[in-house]
């Protein structure tokens, strides 16, 4: 976060030339802040959104061979129990 300079609760015609540059320096220091924000935001729910489907396929690998293992035991239980 970027500090509001203590001149700008005065209203704007109160300002002199030296306050005037530095409220526009600090409106685009805030823009690049919020920027930086929207980028950051973005590459986290990028790789949220890679992490879901990294888990979703992990649970369905791993789903699958429980059905394997589970019809083998069948099978298995099947051949002792004749």
């Amino acid at each position: 976060e970027i500090a509001l300079p203590s001149f700008m609760d005065k209203p704007e015609y109160e300002w002199n030339e030296e306050q005037v540059k530095l409220a526009k320096e600090y409106a685009i220091k805030e823009q690049e802040l919020n920027e930086e924000k929207d980028k950051y935001r973005k590459t986290l729910e990028s790789e949220l959104k890679k992490l879901q489907s990294s888990i979703t396929e992990t649970a369905s690998n791993f789903d699958d061979i429980m059905n394997k293992l589970f019809e083998k035991k069948v099978r298995t239980e099947m051949i002792i129990y004749q």
